[in-house]
């Protein structure tokens, strides 16, 4: 599937819990902490909102509220403050606590996948080939040049053979060859 979980979750826009990318970072992850990584998510998003400390407007991947809610997530937002757990407006802001209408990465009606916000715009470069069905083996770290190589066949010699600056992939077992490039 191009564009990973995107393309088949929820289309919920949900950055996560600044404590999660702080702990990443103290574990060893430069970069990775909540600070460091905010500036990413505000340039790759395109809010309706229009730019703001938390959210970008010029990004590819369109953010935006659900329009028109049933009447039930207003009830249950109020039950949840009756219960002490706090109304927050904006999930992907200052906080990801509390209760509150999510976000969606939803573009004129449709679903607005990582493959729809970045891949699409690009897929008639002469430097780009998508490879699907591949099963990658290994991810090579070279400096500035991130390589991942098919097991075999023609999608590794399609691999190996071209002279790109870049070859990227975002693959299933992606976390696995990580810890194994790692170790």
């Amino acid at each position: 599937v191009l564009g990973g979980s995107s393309s088949i979750n929820g289309m919920i826009a949900i950055r996560g819990q600044a404590q999660d990318y702080d702990q990443w970072a103290a574990m060893g992850a430069t970069g990775w902490s909540a600070r460091e990584t905010l500036p990413y998510f505000i340039r790759s998003e395109s809010h309706p909102a229009g730019p703001s400390a938390w959210h970008g407007s010029d990004g590819p991947l369109s953010v935006s509220n659900i329009a028109g809610h049933h009447e039930l997530v207003d009830a249950f937002i109020q039950a949840a403050g009756e219960c002490g757990i706090a109304r927050n407006d904006d999930l992907n802001g200052a906080s990801a606590e509390g209760a509150g209408a999510l976000q969606l990465t939803v573009r004129n009606g449709r679903r607005c996948s990582a493959a729809v916000a970045y891949l699409r715009p690009v897929r008639s470069r002469p430097n780009l080939r998508v490879i699907t069905g591949a099963h990658v083996c290994a991810v090579n770290f070279d400096g500035s040049v991130y390589a991942v190589l098919p097991a075999a066949g023609p999608a590794r010699e399609a691999a190996l053979d071209a002279q790109l600056q870049r070859l990227d992939a975002f693959v299933a077992g992606m976390p696995a060859l990580t810890r194994k490039e790692l170790s």
